[in-house]
């Protein structure tokens, strides 16, 4: 069967992303945060007045690794304040400063990579 008949027949997972409830979160941190397989996939976080640490999960629930899944960090600060992502070693995967968005997917076991650090215009 070809793709354009899946799509037809609603299968439309080979032409749009997957649409999960609960995959968008904003907050206003108070303190350092910690991520866990269950957080939102898309955040939009202002670091409330300081800058925080972010904290990528490590292998959890029964899964091996983290290979494959991603997240999307959006810093909503309104002042000079910097989100430090970490993977679960503690290790620096990058900083994202005021009005910057980053993507991350995590390559092995407790293994992430940032996709690049792109400054946007928040509104």
């Amino acid at each position: 069967m070809a793709i354009d008949n899946f799509l037809t027949a609603g299968f439309r997972l080979f032409r749009f992303p997957l649409q999960i409830a609960g995959s968008y979160g904003e907050e206003t941190a108070t303190g350092d945060i910690q991520m866990t397989a269950k957080s939102s996939q898309f955040l939009r976080i202002d670091p409330g007045g300081a800058s925080r640490n972010v904290d990528l999960p490590g292998p959890d629930e029964g899964l091996a690794d983290n290979n494959g899944r991603q997240y999307m960090i959006v810093n909503t600060a309104d002042a000079a304040e910097d989100l430090t992502v970490r993977d679960p070693s503690g290790a620096t995967v990058a900083v994202i400063s005021q009005n910057e968005r980053c993507s991350f997917i995590g390559t092995g076991a407790a293994a992430w990579q940032h996709l690049g650090i792109e400054t946007i215009a928040l509104s």
